[in-house]
């Protein structure tokens, strides 16, 4: 499993306080994904979950969502608060980065059980996009092990030992991170050893074949 889910054997680090808080009174969809985190087709399965970063004037909140199929980051916002606004930034940035007005129900979005997650304005966002949501289990991180892995590898790449004066800095760096090396140039066992917009390339050029065919 954490082979799959390219979780390597560095150091831990010290266990920090979660950001996840179910509220007993959200209407909480069922685990559509059951750990099956390799679709075949970008767009199907999206992941999504919140990290926080500590800097001199405080926490700042990072969101991200992430594409299964490829891996890529193709939608995050980072804020000094860890409301329901932090997450539909991030789902805003997605759909537009993909070019998605209408999924037709056929894109799951897959989450914790935090509330930012099962708020009703997280809801409605889904559903005027048509997409289904989706949640794992209460403290349980293998229900959504790749952006458990995305953090682990945000931790131990860029952020671990780092001392960010600003949350402005914070958002700086960890943006380079994710879109100049991440996204671009870090390769993936999962992907081929691709890295994430290889693969998606490779992926397109793949169907534009079989289209001509």
């Amino acid at each position: 499993m954490l082979k799959e889910a390219e979780i390597t054997g560095i150091a831990g680090l010290r266990k920090k306080k979660g950001t996840t808080r179910a509220r007993k009174k959200d209407s909480r969809p069922k685990d559509l994904v059951n750990r099956n985190f390799n679709p075949e087709s970008i767009n199907c399965v999206w992941a999504s979950d919140i990290k926080q970063i500590k800097t001199l004037e405080g926490w700042v909140y990072l969101a991200i969502i992430i594409d299964l199929c490829n891996r890529e980051i193709i939608g995050w916002c980072m804020r000094s608060d860890i409301s329901q606004t932090l997450v539909s930034e991030a789902i805003k940035m997605a759909l537009k980065q993909r070019r998605i007005d209408w999924a037709g129900f056929e894109l799951v979005f897959h989450s914790d059980r935090g509330s930012q997650y099962t708020a009703e304005a997280t809801r409605r966002l889904l559903l005027r996009a048509g997409i289904r949501a989706s949640v794992g289990k209460v403290a349980c991180c293998f229900d959504n092990a790749v952006s458990e892995s995305f953090f682990h590898s945000l931790e131990v790449e860029c952020i671990q030992k780092q001392v960010y004066a600003t949350r402005e800095q914070a958002k700086s760096e960890v943006f380079s991170w994710m879109e100049g090396f991440y996204n671009r140039t870090r390769l993936h066992s999962t992907l081929g050893y691709l890295s994430p917009r290889q693969f998606l390339a490779k992926q397109n050029q793949l169907e534009m074949l079989q289209v001509a065919a």
